[in-house]
């Protein structure tokens, strides 16, 4: 596989990218029309989630998801809620719903022929919060909706298991300290030990038939939930150069080494046989000093080895798939 889709974020029209990965060179610009309802952030525009659904590719925008014909470039259908508000990763699962983050609101839905359901919400109070507000929130940033809290990231299904990947919790006040302290468990000696800091994130594991909590996992905050098709999900630490790995009820860290540097956020990954492509976008207020959003090449260990595409225009890469459909159909 020389080439890839890639879902880029920023202050651009929702566009999808093919990169061919061995020449480093964009191949194709795809642009995902009809695909927001409301003008999100500036930095919140662009493309988010991806994946494949049969020969089609899903993607997640502002406040929408939507299906594209890679072949021909049109879009087949949109769905969009006033619950979506930042919509961040989306996955197909083995029954070919697709569940979807929804940033602003901690929630993760289900879309398929029969309509959109809401799959998970942290607690049931904030649930029923969520259900009972008639506003359209996808017209609302996070600091105009009062549920924004673990700020959730991804989701994917792992057999019987659901995978919830957050960035953080703690240092955000009193009210999330407590909703944190609920879902991953009080222990103030490891909180001191640790010295929690805003961006403490990691991974929910979730009764993917029930929905109910079987464990918390904590790491420095996640982003992606990608299945490598071994038992194990994968994601980025966002404000660190390392990947960390689910398998069995366990989190490994995987350091990149050497990583791009103090200046890049770390988003998006792609296992290519026995190495991994993973995305890097440049921190706010660093783009005159390094270049705005890179894919890098890495062993499976982590090493790095010495390929890297440069994505011009892009303010950072948001998701990579394969170029095909894995099913074929």
């Amino acid at each position: 596989m020389a080439t890839c889709w890639v879902s880029v974020r920023g202050d651009r029209e929702p566009t999808l990218l093919e990169v061919d990965l061995e020449r480093g060179a964009i191949e194709r610009r795809l642009p995902v029309h009809d695909a927001v309802t409301f003008a999100p952030p500036s930095n919140k525009g662009g493309t988010a989630g991806l994946a494949w659904l049969g020969q089609h590719l899903v993607v997640a925008t502002w406040d929408s998801v939507a299906v594209v014909d890679p072949a021909t470039g049109s879009t087949e259908q949109v769905w969009t809620d006033r619950r979506f508000s930042d919509l961040h990763g989306l996955c197909v699962d083995h029954r070919g719903r697709i569940l979807v983050t929804s940033t602003n609101v901690d929630g993760v839905f289900s879309i398929t022929e029969g309509g959109i359901e809401p799959l998970w919400y942290p607690t049931p109070e904030h649930h029923a919060l969520i259900e009972a507000d008639e506003r359209d929130l996808r017209r609302h940033s996070k600091h105009d909706v009062p549920y924004h809290s673990l700020h959730v990231n991804d989701v994917e299904v792992l057999g019987d298991t659901m995978l919830i990947t957050f960035l953080g919790t703690r240092g955000r006040g009193p009210a999330i300290a407590r909703l944190a302290a609920k879902l991953l468990g009080a222990n103030p000696a490891r909180d001191r030990r640790l010295g929690w800091r805003w961006y403490d994130g990691g991974v929910i594991v979730v009764d993917e038939a029930t929905g109910q909590q079987r464990q918390a996992l904590d790491c420095e905050g996640l982003h992606d939930a990608v299945a490598k098709g071994d038992g194990s999900v994968h994601s980025t630490e966002y404000f660190g150069a390392a990947l960390s790995e689910y398998r069995d009820g366990t989190l490994r860290r995987v350091p990149l080494d050497p990583g791009p540097g103090p200046a890049y956020l770390t988003r998006a990954i792609l296992f290519v046989d026995d190495r991994m492509w993973v995305g890097h976008t440049v921190l706010r207020h660093a783009e005159e000093h390094a270049p705005p959003a890179l894919l890098r090449e890495y062993a499976l260990d982590g090493t790095w080895l010495g390929g890297e595409v440069l994505l011009p225009d892009c303010v950072g890469p948001y998701a990579l798939v394969p170029s095909e459909s894995p099913t074929g159909g």
